[in-house]
């Protein structure tokens, strides 16, 4: 089958349907996709997987979404609308990522006369994409609506991104950026508290120990002396 025509019924099907486990199947057999998704992960209509993608479980990918190329989604975490994923990526666990974000590692070269991919296909050229290098985002990071993350960045764990920033270099753990290019403001936390948090890990929780540690979840950590006492 002609690739515009599978992408055209690729489309339409998931236009209707959403990227179901039987367009899944059919996808990585019919294509060099290896796309992997749990099977309590939650995909919304109008959602595109291509490339080689595992979504673990409980993953909440809302409606029209496009994920695409080397792509790693841990548990818990939700893309809520409109988002591009586009090259080597590696998502954490229980991260909000807000509607309009994009993610990508992807770009055009500068250095040649044109910077148009279909003009270059219409005279039998190549502009190859390049990219700086992959994005790591850490587990329980909030990326605010309408914000980019370039290539050849690191989020840390609990890091906050602030609406319609763009990220261009490396984010500390439970830190607050924002801006164009982003820039630290603040913290979350003091020191100890970050590194008790980083050290407690509860994104690695069983769900039992989660539930069971609802006083943990549910306090102000900034009037905590110690968070290590908190958890049970």
């Amino acid at each position: 089958m002609d690739d515009d025509i599978k992408t055209v019924v690729y489309e339409s099907y998931t236009n209707l349907f959403g990227h179901t486990p039987f367009l899944n199947r059919l996808v990585n057999r019919v294509s060099d996709s290896v796309v992997t998704i749990d099977s309590s992960a939650d995909i919304g209509r109008k959602t595109q997987i291509t490339g080689t993608v595992d979504i673990g479980p409980n993953v909440s990918v809302s409606s029209n979404v496009e994920i695409d190329g080397s792509v790693e989604i841990g548990r818990n975490t939700n893309l809520n609308g409109e988002n591009l994923v586009l090259g080597d990526v590696s998502i954490g666990k229980y991260c909000a990522i807000a509607p309009r974000s994009r993610i990508r590692t992807v770009d055009h070269p500068t250095y040649k006369a044109g910077i148009q991919s279909s003009f270059y296909s219409e005279i039998g050229a190549d502009l190859p994409h390049i990219s700086k290098g992959p994005i790591d985002i850490g587990n329980d990071v909030w990326i605010s609506s309408d914000s980019k993350i370039l290539g050849d960045v690191t989020i840390g764990d609990g890091a906050v991104i602030a609406a319609n920033s763009v990220v261009v270099d490396d984010v500390e753990p439970y830190s607050l950026v924002a801006g164009v290019p982003a820039r630290h403001k603040k913290y979350r936390f003091d020191r100890e508290t970050i590194e008790a948090l980083q050290e407690i890990a509860w994104w690695d929780w069983s769900e039992e120990k989660q539930r069971r540690n609802v006083e943990f979840f549910d306090a102000d950590l900034r009037e905590v002396d110690d968070v290590r006492s908190l958890v049970k």
